[in-house]
């Protein structure tokens, strides 16, 4: 009985190093900085898993004063990583440096990646009024359209005291409108040619304010 239980004891004593330190889960972890290589904060970074033809993406993890941040219990495989801070212009990507793919694994569990956001978006930053009152309108909807030469693509936005900004690309021509609950959509005219609707057009890292005035239905 003696010479089994050392037996069992030297076994474990053998397989203890081998289990100890093998990694069941992975994570990444890294930092997120702008054009200048300057740390960003507040930035939002997402994980991406593909399932099949499928991604499954988790944007919960926000990066701290010195831009880092840590993502853990992830999966051994495939991973999609990026970063985004659109009220800063910085919209998040699938292609460029501020994402990324890696691939966990038993022998790399741990990723470090460095995921840089530019260049900035445009910003457009309306406000909507009662054009009969005066009173502000807290919550209200933009849908604005991007033109170029071949093609146009179409986007909404619901913005809120919570919410006050929008990215739009820089660098083309962009064509709002603006609705809210009980009043008519306005849909700005250009004032060289009321036939067409007012566009504008942002550089890169731009804020253009607008002021709208809103039309209760009925009126």
């Amino acid at each position: 009985m003696m010479r089994t239980y050392r037996f069992v004891a030297c076994c474990l004593l053998f397989l203890a190093p081998l289990c100890h330190g093998v990694a069941t889960e992975g994570k990444i972890t890294g930092t997120v900085v702008d054009e200048q290589d300057r740390p960003v904060e507040g930035a939002q970074v997402c994980v991406s898993d593909f399932v099949g033809n499928a991604t499954k993406s988790s944007c919960h993890t926000m990066t701290d004063k010195k831009g880092q941040f840590q993502v853990q219990h992830l999966s051994f495989g495939p991973h999609g990583v990026s970063a985004t801070k659109p009220e800063e212009g910085y919209q998040g990507l699938t292609t460029g440096q501020s994402s990324q793919t890696i691939t966990l694994t038993p022998d790399d569990a741990v990723a470090k990646v460095t995921l840089k956001l530019g260049p900035k978006d445009g910003i457009l930053a309306p406000t909507a009024s009662d054009k009969s009152t005066g009173k502000t309108i807290l919550n209200f909807r933009v849908r604005w359209t991007i033109q170029d030469e071949t093609s146009s693509q179409t986007s909404t936005a619901t913005l809120s005291p919570s919410s006050q900004r929008i990215s739009v690309p820089a660098g083309k021509d962009v064509c709002p409108s603006f609705s809210a609950k009980g009043y008519q959509t306005l849909t700005p005219r250009d004032p060289s040619d009321p036939e067409k609707p007012f566009c504008l057009r942002l550089q890169s890292g731009e804020v253009k304010s607008l002021n709208v005035e809103l039309v209760p239905e009925g009126k």
